[in-house]
């Protein structure tokens, strides 16, 4: 499959992506995988692998940040288990996700998107979420 893409698209688009993940404390892939495909242009493919490793900077980079400038004290054994748990999951998603179709996992991407949305706002505005896990 040929693609191309105007680097300078990404560019700007990372650095205003990463700017809002790290003012809100979140991750940035649920910013980067639309923007990839949309704007960019990118086949959904090379965007799984490159939203990964563009969050994994951006996040080492934040929590560095946070933890030298605010002193935020990191659980180590809560990073433990959670990187045992990106592990398993990195190995089964590229496996499986050959077996769907794109338009479908951009559809449950869409969904998963709406519903970590509307999570969001409702705990920001009303200070507890509308939707589970309540």
């Amino acid at each position: 499959m040929d693609f191309g893409f105007k680097p300078v698209i990404p560019i700007i688009g990372g650095f205003f992506i990463a700017a809002l993940a790290s003012f809100l404390g979140i991750g940035g892939g649920f910013l980067f995988v639309p923007f990839l495909t949309s704007i960019a242009g990118l086949p959904m493919f090379l965007v799984a692998g490159t939203s990964a490793i563009t969050v994994l900077v951006g996040m080492i980079v934040s929590i560095f940040s946070y933890m030298m400038i605010k002193g935020v004290v990191v659980y180590w054994p809560l990073i433990g288990v959670e990187l045992f748990g990106i592990f398993v999951g990195s190995m089964i998603g590229p496996r499986t996700s050959k077996y769907i179709p794109d338009i479908w996992l951009k559809r449950l991407f869409v969904v998963l998107a709406v519903y970590v949305g509307i999570r969001y706002t409702s705990k920001g505005f009303l200070g507890h979420s509308i939707v589970p896990p309540f």
